[in-house]
């Protein structure tokens, strides 16, 4: 559901994210597929890495996302549109440019508590917001 409704999104602040991304590009793989690589996973473009915009491997910490992200990758069709792939290009930014300053990642941590995206009703509050949650 959040990511229909990011595919959905078409805000500039969306388009400012992807900036990095200069424009949409041909589809010039065929197969993909997801590999072990040191500390975590990489996808796989017709067996080759994929690498960031800044052309830094993309190694990918859990198997889980790692499929995540070779699901946005094989989900496109004729051309690759990066606005449609968040997920790839939360990747991409977070092994780009890494917070390298703990106390920042704390401080931005503390907002997830009231983050409405990431807000789960319990059951005795609202029955129905908890029934939608569920399905």
């Amino acid at each position: 559901m959040l990511a229909r409704s990011l595919l959905r999104l078409r805000s500039t602040s969306l388009s400012r994210s992807l900036a990095t991304f200069k424009q949409d590009r041909k589809r010039f793989y065929k197969d993909l597929s997801v590999a072990p690589a040191g500390d975590g996973f990489q996808v796989q473009l017709d067996h080759y890495n994929l690498v960031t915009s800044f052309k830094n491997k993309l190694i990918i910490p859990t198997e889980r996302l790692a499929n995540a992200v070779a699901l946005e990758w094989d989900s496109q069709k004729e051309n690759i549109i990066f606005e449609t792939m968040p997920v790839t290009t939360l990747c991409f930014k977070a092994t780009d440019r890494p917070i390298p300053d703990k106390e920042q990642v704390e401080h931005m941590l503390e907002f997830l508590t009231t983050d409405t995206v990431c807000y789960r009703a319990p059951p005795e509050e609202s029955e129905q917001l908890y029934a939608l949650e569920k399905s």
